[in-house]
């Protein structure tokens, strides 16, 4: 499970998330050939491994879509944990304050709940789903 680096395509994160990508893809991709991490093999006795499927994530841009986890016993969780991020969101991102009050605190659970999405009426959570090699992704 990782942040999606794109289907054919570079997509566009923010800086921290396209690196969380490209690591996350090469770290399954090198996985599977013994060769980079001869270390390992001969002094640690591991084995090479295929990652067999993917969740991607991306929390912008729905179009690549094809698996959605119905998230109902969740919201909550998802809006508390998304009121923390205030550095990122709301009042916080002129203006960060490390200890919001009520006032901000509410606002960013109102603007959370506002961003949940919903499929036949159930709120979920969408990803990239893939099974197989990277190298076939889109093909």
């Amino acid at each position: 499970m990782a942040w999606d680096p794109g289907k054919n395509y570079q997509r566009w994160h923010k800086s921290d998330h396209r690196a969380a990508a490209y690591l996350a893809a090469d770290a399954a991709r090198a996985a599977m050939w013994r060769l980079l991490f001869e270390g390992q093999i001969t002094q640690e006795g591991l084995k090479e491994y295929m990652i067999p499927e993917y969740l991607f994530y991306n929390d912008y841009d729905f179009g690549d879509e094809n698996l959605w986890v119905d998230i109902s016993g969740f919201v909550e969780q998802k809006v508390n944990a998304g009121s923390k991020y205030i550095s990122q969101f709301g009042p916080g991102w002129k203006n960060y304050n490390p200890t919001p009050g009520e006032a901000e605190v509410k606002t960013m659970k109102d603007s959370v709940r506002s961003r949940v999405r919903t499929k036949d009426g159930k709120p979920i959570e969408g990803f990239r789903y893939y099974r197989g090699l990277p190298d076939a992704i889109g093909k």
